[in-house]
């Protein structure tokens, strides 16, 4: 090796190390207490967390020991309070780290928000509880599907996984209002069609953490044979992708195509693909390129069915678990349930705010079993002020998760028990603190804009579960 080669080597180190010493030392990201000794110079203690399943309470952890804002990378922090924290990253509109082209994890606040504005009213409270369609939806799959599987269940016998039939049913219910009832999924019914999407669904997440960590490196170790991904995730993702697209062009040759003329004298019809036609006349009229039109298309919906049937599936089964054990709860649901809605439970989305033990019961579950708990990564544009630190610099990554704020002591007591009489004896200034705490659906433009379409969902799914059928698992 040359004399000029080394020499520009030796620079190149000795320039790396001034960069890495002044980041970890000198910059204003040195004044935060540091979740462990290594992590001024790596992410290798975060990622080590991540890799072994428990970044989540690894980060709780630390915020107990240090304080609302913790240094977990040499330009990366988790922060865990609201006032000079949460309200400052989220609700600035502060850009994501990681990019993926589609709505619920695109990059740039600006295409997020020119996405989310072509479909935001179909998924507003005041949509979802006046509308008839979903009422349609809703009678077909949970009064007539879920009922006819639990007579079933019960004269049979036997155990139940409720997970799985949890998530079965609300993809049923999603699915249909995204695509309408007729192409829409029957997963309660047919096993054998769920098991088609879920088991490729399942193995779309093999290897995520290397996929999601070490992208680059992860794929160029392929082309010489090692595999940190296993080899059927792949086939797998396209395989759920494919399932989505041949929906998307399956509608397209029929009178529920929204460009047909058929199609707008029947927009209140249960088989009317209320969400799909949305975006698609959106994208239409969006710069998109034509060639991009369908896989977009394709790509987001799927995003929508995944996000409205596993999240809250995973948040029924454990309401599920949770009340099948205290049968004086279940009288007390059951008898609250009465006194609204009898004699007409069609009015049972105009009660959702009226019933506040069922209220009480599902933001609890959220509360300790979010089924999302983050973190969520969010870019800081511009020097800002987080907690009690100052002149946090432009390019840092700052983090909460729904984990560690729904277990601040201070506002949930004894936190990590399943309580919903919290939120029934609570002050109202109590109950406003806890509310500002609560974050299962995020907060800011990027909040989960299928939050009352979940709600609904999980009021219905009660309803039927404890007060029509008056049967409980366990």
């Amino acid at each position: 090796m040359s004399p000029a080669i080394g020499t520009l080597a030796l620079c190149v180190v000795f320039l790396w190390l001034v960069k890495q010493t002044q980041t970890a030392y000198i910059s204003a990201l040195s004044q935060i207490p540091n979740a462990h000794p290594s992590t001024p110079f790596s992410r290798l203690w975060m990622l080590w967390n991540k890799l072994q399943g428990r970044q989540n309470r690894a980060r709780f952890a630390a915020h107990e020991r240090l304080g609302p804002v913790v240094r977990i990378g040499p330009q990366e922090l988790s922060i865990n309070c609201i006032d000079d924290g949460v309200r400052t990253i989220y609700g600035s509109g502060f850009d994501k780290h990681v990019w993926t082209p589609y709505m619920f994890t695109m990059l740039h606040g600006k295409g997020h928000a020119e996405r989310k504005r072509m479909f935001a009213n179909v998924y507003s409270k005041s949509y979802i509880q006046n509308s008839l369609r979903l009422k349609d939806i809703s009678r077909v799959i949970i009064s007539g599907r879920l009922r006819n599987e639990l007579v079933s269940w019960a004269s049979h016998g036997g155990t139940v996984d409720v997970l799985k039939k949890s998530k079965a049913c609300l993809m049923d219910l999603t699915s249909a209002w995204i695509f309408g009832l007729e192409y829409g999924t029957n997963f309660l019914e047919d096993p054998k069609e769920a098991e088609e999407f879920f088991t490729p669904f399942r193995g779309t997440f093999g290897g995520f953490f290397w996929r999601s960590e070490f992208h680059h490196i992860t794929r160029l170790l392929q082309y010489i044979g090692v595999h940190l991904v296993p080899k059927e995730a792949a086939p797998c993702r396209e395989k759920i992708q494919e399932w989505c697209s041949a929906k998307c062009v399956a509608l397209l040759a029929t009178k529920m195509n929204p460009m047909s003329s058929a199609s707008q004298k029947i927009t209140d019809s249960a088989d009317y693909p209320l969400v799909y036609s949305q975006l698609r006349g959106g994208l239409e009229n969006s710069t998109l390129p034509p060639e991009k039109l369908e896989r977009t298309l394709s790509m987001e919906l799927l995003d929508h069915m995944v996000a409205g049937h596993d999240a809250t599936g995973i948040t029924m089964a454990y309401l599920l678990y949770e009340l099948s054990q205290r049968q004086s709860l279940q009288r007390s649901l059951r008898a609250e349930l009465k006194k609204h809605l009898n004699p007409n439970p069609e009015t049972l989305v105009h009660h959702i705010d009226t019933c506040i033990l069922l209220d009480a019961i599902l933001k609890e579950t959220l509360r300790l079993y979010s089924a999302n708990p983050g973190p969520w990564p969010r870019v800081v544009p511009s020097e800002i002020h987080v907690g009690h630190f100052s002149s946090i610099p432009a390019g840092t990554i700052i983090s909460a998760s729904s984990y560690a704020l729904h277990r601040n002591s201070e506002v949930f007591p004894r936190p990590e028990e399943w309580r919903p009489e919290r939120w029934l004896d609570a002050s109202d200034t109590q109950r406003k603190e806890m509310m500002r705490w609560f974050w299962a659906f995020g907060s800011g433009s990027r909040m989960c804009i299928g939050s009352h379409l979940a709600i609904h969902s999980e009021f219905v799914l009660v309803f039927v579960l404890v007060f029509v059928q008056g049967v409980f698992i366990l």
